[in-house]
């Protein structure tokens, strides 16, 4: 079983720590910004998505929104190419994992079409993952 980089529990910890420890945001206010979780975690959804990343061997992964089938979970999944072989081949790593349900936070027909789901993103006006399309 692969392990994933990090999750948006651990985005929002790191965050809010940030933001305290920085003075940006008094302690106080953590559990305000921790209740905004999903929102920060679809945000980062949305910028991790169709961006890639560099690989030590100058080879790029492009990262993607993703289901997981086992949980219906939205997680960033990394396509890493494997080269020095005849026949091209890779593997797909989940890199940012959430406990964000697809059905309740994708805009239905987002997530139903994976053309979709594959193009540019959004979190729209009522807080869900959709198209731009």
């Amino acid at each position: 079983m692969w392990l994933y980089a990090f999750d948006d529990k651990q985005l929002i910890a790191d965050l809010c720590n940030v933001l305290v420890e920085t003075g940006a945001m008094a302690a106080t206010d953590r559990p305000g910004l921790v209740a905004c979780g999903p929102f920060v975690a679809l945000h980062a959804l949305t910028l991790m998505h169709r961006s890639c990343l560099k690989l030590p061997d100058e080879q790029l992964a492009p990262l993607r929104v993703a289901v997981r089938e086992e949980t219906g979970t939205l997680r960033i999944k990394a396509d890493i190419p494997v080269k020095n072989i005849s026949n091209p081949i890779g593997c797909s790593v989940t890199v940012f994992e959430t406990g964000l349900d697809a059905a309740t936070h994708c805009e239905p027909r987002t997530l139903a079409d994976p053309e979709l789901l594959a193009g540019p993103l959004e979190v729209d006006r009522e807080g869900r993952l959709a198209s731009l399309g």
